[in-house]
């Protein structure tokens, strides 16, 4: 197949700086709610790019990224194919020529790693069969192998393969990337690697990886740093060392040991280290890019592990923007562990970035078109965007050296929206729907904002532990012998997220290392889970808050060791909160009393000092687990237990604290008390946006109660079906766009305005810029529009432009819509 010359003058008239990844997602300059899809080029014949690419633009989707394996593309060492020669798949020039003639831009991500379910991960084996050296050791000294294939994969930072990477990177850039980069092209974004540590769970196992004779030199240079003098490093580390060039990394130990908190800072340093590791990889990358003569903006795509090391937001966020993708365990429509684990996955991803974040993936992988409508629609109230993980089906891989190509049967992944055939599945026609509704509210989307008075806190360093005790399977008992108590911070945060959000409590999640004092103190209050060791200045940070008035509810400890286990002196208030006078392990759930009744907790119970300067809000025998203390023109509330981890009925303990604080919790309730109809609210200067989720099995109308964008309380009542999602977009208690999932009915109804949509499963009634109302339904069925806002002439106009309804009476419209695959939807004027 021949190929096309991209023209220079196709994107002339676009202005530089297409895309923006910093902070709120930027199109030409302007907030937007960012959709992308998945194209795996490679997996298709070059025959079928066009027609597939076409049915991505009738979706509604602009922008497509793709994976550029460098495994296909220099299968031999210095031998490139960009053309086609070696391979029909590997005409990228055919490609981006497509995509300019159809006026649709690329997001191009060039590895070097990719996953993609591909041999190697897309790594050329030359490179480890040329360069052994460079290939990544455990601890027991194993090589470390992709988890789809065992093919050996590089230290990311080795100097020989940097130096191949740079090779690859530059033959891309200036033959591919550069001609073709905004605005002489298509191209506006390049993510950098892929899902460091290799999309691998596994490999956040500390002694998993890390231990290459490179790695090792690297973690030397590192310490070194970090302590200046080996003298520095000695006075708190065992045993004593001569030289930093005589550290080596932490051995797995067939006995794992730690006498104390000099033992334990050994591992501390290791899975820092690890976290300063990975954001370097994206320096060093994005450098060498950057000098290769790309100037278009950088992402990276991060698997997510909960912020567990090896892998920390805060550090890679540093170098540069982070998405997380969300490849669940299960889909979240029938597991409810998943929906809270991904709800957590994106609050993590969201305070590192300062805001909503795009999902470079959101895995529509799934065998149903409601379950991937589900799974987009769940999460879109923490969101900034997302990228349709893949749009198209591939069955198209080949073979490379004589080994087939794709790790994963083909077609792959076997259920996206558009199949191997090139038909429309029915998850197409859910996307589409909620396309038309996303285009339709995408700056007003964009432009609103969480709003909560209340705060959860997360403390990077206390998932260290957790590194161990959970990937590595130490055990729990060591560290009780230096820190009394199980640490594991993000379990907790599982169980107060699932918590709030069972309950419908408005608030944000704050990464405490990284907010700045003023970013806490808009929040009356702040929980957080603390142990014997914080570092100083996030302590103070903490203390300032409460200075200034907030109120800071921590336990099961109040730290009284520095971040590298030397005592914290001269704190503020840290010997009224520190001395614990007793402490019981309980090892299944014991109820306890509370002003509100009981708690019901497990764990580890501390019982703390009393002073006349304290007050006793609970005690078991005398002994208080519970304490208040006034700081400054603020409160301390010290709880002397695990409370996230407690069962669900100590939502009565945050009840009560809300009450005696007089702090509003909800920005949205609901009538019923059901845990498993969630609302969230997103508010903009003129709007106000709700996402109600019903995650149990009856069909519901629901109604709600809510904070507007004025912090007037209005009312309205909505349709959602069991297992789905509705979305409602209101202005000073007036509809202005509803994307609603009924049964058999959908209904939005508002103390002066009404919306029914008969025989319809989904209804999607949306307000464009230009003053008119698209409507899209699934079904065909009969539609009513009430309201006293409805105004003579209105008037609703089919695809075709044919008129159709009538009008009933002053205040209501009423017309048949009638369904089609095209989806072009029917236009309303005159609201």
């Amino acid at each position: 197949m021949k190929a096309v010359e991209l023209s220079c003058q196709a994107f002339s008239g676009v202005e530089r700086g297409f895309l923006d990844f910093q902070n709120k997602i930027k199109v030409r300059g302007e907030a937007r709610f960012l959709v992308t899809a998945e194209f795996p080029y490679y997996r298709l014949s070059p025959e079928d790019w066009p027609e597939r690419l076409d049915m991505v633009k009738a979706v509604g989707i602009n922008i497509v990224t793709f994976y550029i394996p460098w495994n296909i593309h220099e299968p031999l060492s210095g031998k490139f194919d960009f053309n086609g020669r070696g391979r029909p798949q590997n005409n990228l020039t055919l490609f981006l020529s497509l995509l300019r003639k159809r006026e649709m831009y690329a997001i191009v991500k060039p590895g070097p790693f990719i996953c993609a379910e591909v041999r190697h991960g897309g790594i050329p084996d030359w490179v480890t069969s040329l360069y052994p050296d460079i290939v990544m050791r455990s601890s027991s000294g194993d090589i470390v192998g992709f988890r789809q294939d065992g093919l050996p994969l590089p230290a990311y930072l080795n100097p020989d393969y940097i130096s191949q990477v740079k090779s690859w990177y530059d033959v891309l850039s200036k033959t591919v990337i550069v001609p073709s980069q905004h605005p002489n092209g298509p191209i506006i974004a390049v993510q950098i690697e892929n899902e460091i540590p290799y999309s691998t769970v596994e490999l956040a196992n500390p002694f998993s990886w890390g231990y290459s004779t490179s790695t090792v030199s690297l973690y030397r240079k590192w310490l070194k740093e970090k302590y200046h003098y080996i003298a520095q490093y000695n006075s708190k580390h065992i045993p004593q060392i001569a030289s930093f060039k005589d550290i080596n990394p932490p051995p797995r130990c067939p006995k794992w040991s730690l006498p104390g908190a000099k033992a334990w800072l050994t591992y501390q340093d290791w899975v820092e280290f690890k976290s300063f590791y990975t954001a370097e990889v994206l320096k060093v990358y994005s450098s060498i890019l950057r000098d290769s003569g790309v100037s278009l903006p950088f992402y990276h795509d991060i698997v997510i592990l909960d912020d567990e090391s090896p892998v920390n937001y805060d550090e890679m966020r540093r170098a540069m923007y982070i998405g997380p993708n969300y490849w669940l365990p299960s889909n979240p429509m029938d597991d409810e562990q998943s929906y809270f684990y991904g709800l957590q996955r994106i609050l993590m991803a969201n305070s590192v970035n300062n805001g909503y974040s795009y999902a470079p993936e959101m895995n529509w992988g799934w065998e149903s078109g409601q379950k991937y409508d589900f799974l987009a629609r769940c999460l879109l109230h923490e969101l900034s965007g997302f990228n349709v993980y893949p749009i198209v089906d591939g069955a198209n891989a080949g073979t490379l050296n004589g080994q087939r190509y794709s790790n994963n049967p083909e077609p792959y992944p076997g259920s996206a929206p558009i199949d191997v055939n090139g038909i429309p599945s029915d998850a197409y026609y859910y996307l589409k729907r909620l396309m038309t509704f996303l285009k339709a509210i995408n700056l007003r989307l964009s432009q609103s904002e969480r709003s909560a008075e209340i705060a959860v806190g997360y403390y990077p360093p206390y998932n260290y532990p957790r590194a161990y005790t959970f990937w590595a399977n130490e055990p729990v008992s060591a560290f009780k012998e230096v820190f009394k108590e199980k640490i594991d911070q993000n379990e907790s945060l599982f169980y107060i997220i699932k918590t709030f959000s069972n309950h419908n409590v408005s608030f944000t999640l704050v990464n405490l290392s990284q907010a700045t004092l003023e970013n806490i103190q808009q929040y009356q209050i702040l929980f957080i889970q603390s142990y014997k060791y914080m570092d100083r200045v996030t302590l103070i940070k903490l203390l300032d808050y409460v200075k200034e008035g907030g109120i800071l509810v921590m336990g099961p400890e109040f730290p009284s060791l520095d971040i590298d286990m030397s005592p914290l002196k001269d704190i503020p208030i840290s010997t009224r909160c520190t001395k614990i006078i007793k402490e019981k392990e309980i090892n299944w759930p014991i109820s306890i009393r509370w002003s509100d009744g009981e708690l019901k907790i497990a764990g580890h119970l501390n019982y703390f000092a009393h002073s006349k300067n304290s007050r006793v809000l609970a005690q078991d025998k005398e002994l208080p687990y519970i304490l208040q203390l006034a700081y400054g023109r603020g409160q301390i509330i010290l709880v002397g237990f695990n409370y996230y981890l407690a069962l669900q009925n100590n939502y009565k303990l945050f009840k009560s604290l809300f009450e005696k604080f007089n702090i509003v919790p909800y920005c949205c309730r609901i009538s019923e008390d059901n845990s498993k109809i969630n609302v969230f609210r997103r508010r903009g200067k003129n709007e106000t946006f709700l996402f109600v989720t019903n995650r149990s099995e009856d069909n519901k109308v629901v109604e709600i109660e809510y904070l507007d964008e004025l912090r007037t309380t209005r009312k309205l009542c909505v349709s959602v079906r069991s297992k789905g999602n509705s979305i409602i977009e209101i202005k000073k208690g007036d509809i202005v766009s509803a994307a609603l999932q009924g049964s058999g009915s959908c209904l939005i109804r508002t103390k002066s305005s009404s919306i029914t949509a008969e025989n319809m499963d989904e209804f999607i009634f949306t307000k464009t810029d230009k003053e008119k109302y698209l409507i899209v339904g699934d079904k065909d069925g009969k539609v009513r529009v009430q309201s006293s806002a409805l105004q003579p002439d209105a008037s609703v106009r089919r695809g075709d432009g044919k008129s159709v309804g009538r009008r009933v009476s002053d205040t209501e419209f009423e017309f048949k819509y009638s369904s089609c695959e095209e989806l072009n939807p029917y236009v309303f004027v005159g609201w």
